[in-house]
């Protein structure tokens, strides 16, 4: 192994909605390396939150990576927060040449980035202006002339100007260059993430970059096993003690169970909502979990993960499962939808407590023989492989891994009392789940597979 510096540099690209700034990451290429292929795609599809792809370069005597993180510019999304600029070594501001709006947005853009991200010394810390689309009508639909964004950034303290075109590949290897190197220049004005480590072989990073795919593989093996489990053992009991629908099984506690048991699915059911664009699928998946129960969950969470592409599986795969693609207009619904679920919840998880309470005082405790009919173990099968489900979401969203264990033992022990207490405020809180998802991922040097 040979010993070679890496610095990671974590760079922001900022700009309205539309301006190219995903055109020009996926144009971006270096020899070493390439994570996104050459390519623009002329059905231009509006970014939802954020995304980061990895490049790297070397210069000089160190092994670049550069992170690069493409925010919405729709003001709507402005609302990412901290996370998403913490920690960042450089600013990219994206512009449309032919746009003045997006020109005039820049300032808005430079304090938002500046407030968010609240650098140690703002006025030396590096920002790079791109005025993008030159390529346009030959370049006569021009609305924003060179000299005036010049003078723009000499209004900035001088900071570097480039003009390119994504769908030309015009000075886009340039303008990337110089954002590696303005950001190595600040490196002792930084804080930098910086380390001189031994270069891996290409078999031991080939193993290390497929970690986060068996990470993938893992769950998809796990609920694909728990919901032929739970399938089986309905299948066997339906076989072996007839049809559930008879009254002599509706015994207290298979009441109270099944109580428990459809809170759990509610649980499950917001988030399939939140999560699918479409209402129609939404629809049809909560008829599925409140036939099917834990069967319907199993592939759904199942088919979620085979949706990952390789660079989403490879990041963080949990993020992308949780993510909703989030629908337009429902922005301004988030707060109200918050309170409503926590009254929800909060009213379910209160009539759980009182029922496991009454079936105790009339019916005594469960742990006795008679009352473990083959009916009711199948229910708790079917509601326990929901609780895996439930769990798995916890242990991603809690940043603490002590936290996340005494949930875990609540919800296996309490059932939907907990599911009530943590789930509606832990699934509709989006800065929550992107800060943790995408700090966890940043923070995490990425390794790559040549």
């Amino acid at each position: 192994m040979s010993l070679r510096r890496r610095t990671l540099l974590k760079v922001i690209v900022l700009g309205d909605s539309g301006v190219g700034k995903t055109s020009l990451m996926n144009q971006y290429p270096f020899e070493l390396n390439i994570y996104v292929h050459k390519k623009f795609s002329q059905q231009y599809k509006a970014t939802i939150g954020a995304d980061f792809v990895t490049k790297e370069l070397q210069i000089d005597d160190r092994l670049v990576t550069l992170q690069i993180w493409d925010t919405a510019g729709q003001e709507r999304f402005q609302s990412l927060g901290v996370a998403f600029y913490r920690g960042a070594d450089c600013c990219v501001l994206v512009y449309d040449v032919n746009v003045m709006r997006s020109f005039d947005a820049l300032d808005n853009w430079h304090e938002e980035f500046l407030r968010q991200a609240n650098p140690a010394d703002p006025k030396n810390f590096p920002f790079i202006l791109l005025g993008n689309k030159i390529d346009i009508d030959g370049g006569n639909s021009r609305v924003v002339s060179e000299k005036k964004a010049k003078e723009w950034c000499a209004s900035k303290g001088n900071i570097p100007y480039f003009e390119t075109s994504a769908k030309e590949d015009y000075n886009v290897d340039a303008s990337f260059l110089c954002i590696a190197k303005t950001a190595l220049a600040n490196e002792h004005e930084q804080d930098i993430y910086f380390q001189s480590i031994p270069e891996a072989t290409p078999e031991s990073e080939q193993r290390d970059g497929l970690s986060f795919r068996v990470s993938v593989t893992a769950l998809r093996s796990l609920f694909f096993v728990l919901g032929c489990f739970i399938t089986a053992s309905v299948i066997y009991t339906i076989i072996t003690d007839g049809l559930p629908f008879r009254k002599e099984l509706l015994t207290p506690w298979m009441a109270a169970t099944l109580i428990d048991f459809y809170i759990n699915i509610l649980a499950i059911a917001v988030w399939v909502v939140y999560k699918e664009s479409n209402w129609i699928s939404s629809l049809v998946w909560i008829i599925l979990l409140i036939c099917l129960g834990s069967i319907a969950t199993c592939f759904y969470i199942v088919l979620q993960l085979f949706k990952l592409s390789p660079q989403e599986s490879s990041q963080d795969p949990i993020f992308y499962v949780l993510l909703r693609k989030k629908k337009e207009g429902t922005e301004d619904k988030k707060i109200f939808s918050v309170v409503v679920a926590r009254v929800l919840f909060g009213a379910l998880g209160c009539l759980m407590l009182g029922t496991l309470i009454y079936t105790i005082a009339t019916d005594g405790n469960p742990f006795r023989k008679d009352v473990l009919t083959p009916w009711l173990s199948a229910t708790l099968i079917d509601f326990y492989t929901n609780v895996v489900a439930l769990s798995v979401w916890v242990c991603y969203k809690e940043s603490s891994w002590i936290v996340a264990t005494i949930w875990v033992l609540l919800l296996v022990c309490i059932g939907s009392v907990a599911t009530s207490a943590t789930g509606p405020k832990r699934l509709l809180n989006d800065s929550d789940r992107a800060g943790n998802g995408y700090e966890r991922t940043f923070q995490r040097p990425s390794v790559t597979v040549r």
